[in-house]
């Protein structure tokens, strides 16, 4: 039991560390970041970036991700990789 005890040590800090840089950064994705990765969510209601939102701080690297590449992109990207 002592491998799982210093296994479980190691995993809940960061874990911790892991959700909290991502509720951090999903009031501000949800705020600003969302219409900017997609055209859809510009103008959206407070009911869905409340919906959002625990989404936003699961996969928040990968938001980030996309984030940052709409803004070197100066747009949205929400068209791409959809087939019409």
């Amino acid at each position: 039991m002592a491998v799982l005890d210093l296994i479980l040590r190691i995993a809940w800090p960061v874990l911790a560390l892991f959700f909290a840089l991502g509720a951090v950064f999903a009031l501000a994705f949800v705020s600003r970041g969302a219409g900017r990765v997609d055209a859809d969510a510009r103008g959206a209601t407070l009911g869905f970036r409340v919906a959002i939102f625990p989404g936003c701080v699961a996969l928040w690297p990968w938001l980030l991700g996309r984030w940052l590449a709409a803004k070197r992109r100066g747009g949205d990207l929400s068209s791409e990789g959809r087939q019409t």
